[in-house]
């Protein structure tokens, strides 16, 4: 097979266009690596025989990705995934790499630390094993909230918060007593051998059976269309309430047998809903605000609580360390949910039908 080179393009800021494209693409859009190298190769070739650069005929490399996306990713395709390109079939993919990526990140501020080894006490294994159940659960409930199952993410929203519980109550725990003396190098190796592993797992499978659909009772599918609307798209209550109605009325109107005759799969209707709003991602913009303030709020009480005990060691640097970073990002979330509160007064489309 070819590979393609930087020569390939006209100038090297062409090149650097097309990586831009390839990689909103990919890890935006979640586009398949053949639609993906086919779009970039008929810009290349459209440049040439043009005489053009790519930004000057396709716009910026943000706006021909999404082009690409809407127009040569089949709706099913597109409707499988939520607002970050993954879909719920790609639990495992999701868990892996959510896991590894938290190792890889203790392993490194291990080493910077404690250097080449850290003695495991009971509070450290207390606090990682926590820790662990907590990532697990989150990572697992989150997909299966963008399945649309909201209730069954509660269950797993809650061992989350029993895995942050188990973490917390660590620093109850004396702080010696050494269990073991575990390598840095292990811990780095178990990440970046998971991160691995995520990378090489094969996407799940995205397609639809209509049959299954129509035997599942009407009902089924306006329930399992709200879901998707609150759980993967973040909709308001009230604004589901209308929708779910509104597919109501024009179902029965339309005289068909099943919902998905007229509206394709649940997946499909939603994401037509989402995409026709002004602001898609409304919802989601708001829910990580949040997060991030929580998260804020938590380390600077956590900050105060280091203060008040006299410890001002080594945790209260990290816990500093730790409020700066939840509060930029909670004031960068919040802009953006301003910024798109302001651009939200653009008239919304009706949905494809």
């Amino acid at each position: 097979m070819k590979v393609q080179t930087r020569t390939e393009w006209p100038t090297p800021e062409d090149d650097q266009w097309a990586a831009r494209v390839l990689l909103r693409l990919f890890t935006v859009h979640d586009v398949p690596a053949d639609v993906g190298h086919a779009a970039v190769a008929e810009a290349r070739l459209a440049c040439i025989d043009s005489g053009e650069s790519p930004a000057a005929l396709f716009g910026a490399p943000e706006e021909y990705a999404a082009e690409v996306a809407l127009h040569r990713v089949p709706e099913e395709w597109r409707a499988a995934a939520d607002l970050e390109g993954a879909a719920p079939t790609d639990r495992l993919t999701m868990l892996l790499l959510g896991v590894g990526w938290l190792v890889s990140v203790l392993g490194v501020i291990l080493f910077l630390v404690e250097g080449w080894s850290v003695d495991l006490t009971t509070a450290r294994v207390t606090l990682a094993l926590g820790g662990l159940v907590a990532t697990l659960a989150i990572v697992w409930g989150m997909s299966v909230r963008h399945a649309g199952h909201i209730r069954k993410s509660w269950g797993w929203g809650a061992l989350a918060a029993a895995g942050l519980a188990v973490a917390g109550s660590s620093v109850m725990l004396a702080p010696s007593g050494t269990v073991l003396r575990l390598p840095v190098v292990a811990v780095l190796v178990v990440g970046v051998g998971l991160l691995v592993a995520g990378m090489a797992t094969k996407p799940g499978d995205r397609t639809v059976d209509a049959e299954a659909l129509r035997a599942a009772p009407a009902e089924a599918w306006f329930e399992h269309l709200a879901g998707l609307l609150r759980g993967r798209y973040y909709m308001a209550r009230t604004e589901v309430r209308g929708y779910v109605a509104d597919a109501r009325t024009h179902w029965a109107d339309s005289g068909s047998e099943h919902p998905v005759d007229e509206f394709g799969s649940p997946e499909v209707y939603a994401m037509r809903l989402t995409e026709s709003r002004a602001r898609p991602t409304q919802g989601r913009d708001r829910a990580l605000a949040w997060l991030w303030t929580v998260f804020a709020v938590s380390s600077a009480v956590w900050l105060v609580s280091d203060v008040v005990t006299g410890d001002v060691g080594d945790v209260s640097f990290w816990s500093v360390g730790r409020l700066i970073l939840f509060t930029l990002m909670a004031v960068g979330a919040w802009h953006t949910v301003k910024v798109g509160r302001g651009q939200g007064g653009a008239k919304e489309l009706a949905p494809t039908l």
